[in-house]
């Protein structure tokens, strides 16, 4: 770059080289994918009386068979059913999944949680951290609050992302 300084140069390599495109603009980050739209789940039309009589693919879902009716935000220690689960993204909320085994990343998490926010432990959970909504997907490698909470914001009661039942 002519003119430039060797410093100058410097700084805008390694910024060039530690940010690539897809943090800038998909919204990913160091610890977090970028959120990943999933496909519908053929059943997401089936209501169920009894969670247990829904069966699921993944631990966290982001669609398929549901129960009908409130659904619990907050801090959960265990793992929701997930029909429970399916039920609360179709409502519009978030869900945020932590690997069982770490106490830290669900302490960090649980700040998070409120009404339409549940923060659970899942065993067994391949990524740390994942957070889902109705047809939606973002893992992450450790708790990324900055991103989880861009996440939620982007996500938690919007009656359009949401499937109709007509």
């Amino acid at each position: 770059m002519p003119g430039r300084s060797p410093l100058f140069v410097a700084t805008f390599m390694l910024f060039a080289v530690a940010c690539s495109p897809s943090d800038l603009v998909l919204g990913a980050s160091r610890s977090c994918t970028a959120p990943i739209e999933e496909a519908l789940d053929p059943s997401s039309g089936v209501h169920v009386l009894d969670p247990a009589d829904a069966t699921f693919d993944v631990l966290t879902p982001t669609s398929g068979p549901h129960v009908v009716g409130a659904t619990p935000g907050g801090v959960h220690e265990r793992q929701l059913a997930p029909a429970i689960q399916v039920s609360m993204l179709e409502q519009g909320g978030v869900i945020i999944s932590v690997r069982a085994d770490r106490d830290d990343a669900f302490d960090a998490a649980s700040a998070l949680a409120g009404e339409r926010v549940a923060v659970q432990r899942v065993d067994g959970l391949d990524a740390e951290v994942e957070a889902t909504a109705w047809r939606t997907r973002m893992t992450c490698s450790d708790v990324d609050t900055e991103q989880l909470e861009r996440f939620v914001d982007a996500r938690v009661g919007r009656p359009d992302l949401a499937p109709t039942h007509e």
